[in-house]
């Protein structure tokens, strides 16, 4: 018996890492890409010229950022700057503050994505679950502390959504995890690329969007960005969340699904 249990745990434990990891793949190399990608259309090569203009998970995997996600549940892809004295033109200031919030949009849109996909396999239900889906914390019964806290999430999520819907396969439930984990992680990424890119932005301002005095105050930009998290990244990751399900739940009922 104690075996079992012990082999049930392993195998618990490799489904979440597993989920985790491709959940991290999907996020970080698809909205590091588009952020790439409007950077290049606002006229900012700069993350073109770096390899950040591919949809290739090596090219956005930050290793800190990865190690951290799969052992605690809160992890980054690979910062891709953008040198805005390279944006110039009409509306400069616009163009550079689309390219600097582009990869929040895009965190966003995965999440709203991948709820609608849960929406329209198991219905509006499902929308009960969607806090504690995005933002797992929710989940009071399960202690996230320490390493595997957030793997601990996914399978606890993973057993209640076999005991709602036991129709559902095995092997659609485990599919179904990796969308979880994949609004778990945009919308962590977007409450952190919020924090980061406006730092950055406001930064910038202050400097008139010049290159001379920028990056000139290295222990600042470093501790700065780190008090902001520190001290805002939980509350607006809940705003994050709640904002995406009541877009979802509009477009439910817009839809049909109520």
């Amino acid at each position: 018996m104690v075996i079992s249990m012990i082999n049930l745990q392993a195998i618990e434990l490799i489904f979440g890492l597993i989920t985790t990891i491709l959940a991290y793949f999907i996020v970080v190399s698809v909205s590091g890409f588009f952020r790439a990608w409007v950077a290049s259309k606002m006229g900012d090569q700069t993350p073109a010229y770096m390899g950040f203009l591919t949809l290739n998970p090596a090219a956005h995997i930050d290793f800190v950022g990865f190690i951290f996600m799969v052992l605690f549940g809160f992890g980054w892809g690979k910062y891709i700057p953008i040198a805005s004295f390279n944006i110039n033109g009409k509306f400069r200031k616009i163009r550079i503050f689309i390219a600097n919030f582009s990869d929040i949009f895009a965190n966003f849109v995965i999440a709203t994505v991948s709820m609608i996909a849960l929406v329209i396999y198991f219905g509006a239900d499902i929308l009960r679950m969607s806090l504690p889906m995005m933002l797992l914390n929710c989940l009071r019964s399960v202690d996230y502390s320490g390493i595997f806290g957030f793997v601990k999430g996914i399978v606890v999520i993973k057993s209640r959504l076999e005991i709602l819907y036991p129709a559902t396969s095995s092997i659609a439930i485990s599919f179904i995890m990796v969308i979880v984990a994949t609004m778990y992680l945009s919308v962590l990424l977007a409450a952190l690329n919020f924090i980061i890119s406006g730092f950055w932005y406001f930064y910038m301002m202050f400097n008139s969007f010049s290159s001379s005095r920028v990056y000139n105050d290295n222990f600042l930009l470093l501790l700065i960005p780190m008090f902001l998290i520190f001290f805002f990244i939980e509350p607006l990751r809940v705003f994050v969340a709640t904002g995406i399900g009541h877009v979802v739940t509009i477009l439910a009922k817009a839809l049909g699904f109520y």
